[in-house]
């Protein structure tokens, strides 16, 4: 618990509520309502659906990079593997919670519904903040060994 508290410390509150953000987009975009029981189709989303899985892989991608960055410029070598991990468990449990909850008749078109918007607002907050974080890791890790 410890840890955590120094992980939060490190990454800020910003963090945490972008990262409670995703974890409800999240839910949303995995709550897809079953197709009909009468042979109708399942409902899907063509271009929207393509924005969505990119908005939202990149959430968690600037979620885990900013996490691990802000424990990096500490030298804080356990937060670092912490961050990823709190981040990838947030996404595993949101996915879960999203398909149980995809079979509440009432509720899962509710949060389908709402879901692009959701997600797409969380992106922007998340790109937001995080941005600049992202460009160094990526700078140190990524460009300078092109």
């Amino acid at each position: 618990m410890e840890a955590l508290q120094t992980l939060i410390d490190l990454t800020g509150m910003i963090w945490v509520y972008a990262l409670g953000a995703a974890f409800v987009s999240m839910i949303a975009e995995s709550a897809k309502p079953p197709a009909a029981e009468d042979g109708g189709e399942a409902p899907s989303r063509g271009f929207v659906g393509v924005v969505m899985a990119f908005a939202g892989m990149a959430t968690v991608f600037m979620l885990a990079v900013y996490g691990y960055w802000a424990a990096y410029v500490a030298h804080a070598y356990f937060e670092r593997f912490l961050a990823l991990g709190v981040v990838f468990a947030v996404a595993a449990v949101a996915s879960i919670l999203g398909l149980a909850l995809s079979r509440t008749p009432g509720l899962s078109p509710v949060l389908y519904a709402v879901a692009p918007f959701l997600t797409i607002a969380v992106f922007g907050f998340t790109a937001y903040f995080a941005w600049e974080s992202v460009r160094a890791a990526l700078d140190l890790y990524i460009f300078q060994n092109l």
